[in-house]
């Protein structure tokens, strides 16, 4: 059986690329010009080690690896 996941980000999937901001896509927006269909290419550029601590990050990998 398939399994599809949905994931809901609180406060934005932006955290994983700008995890030490307060309003990571407000941040990215203003200081990289960034827009949500940038997401797929700049997502292969994150600091693992630093996302790794994140909570939310840890609450996706524990659902995907949901049996």
């Amino acid at each position: 059986m398939n399994k599809v996941f949905i994931i809901v980000f609180n406060p934005h999937i932006e955290i994983l690329l700008a995890p030490q901001e307060n309003n990571p896509l407000e941040y990215l927006k203003t200081h990289d010009k960034y827009e949500k269909s940038d997401l797929p290419k700049r997502i292969r550029n994150i600091d693992l080690n630093t996302v790794y601590k994140l909570e939310v990050f840890q609450k996706i990998v524990k659902t995907l690896n949901d049996p």
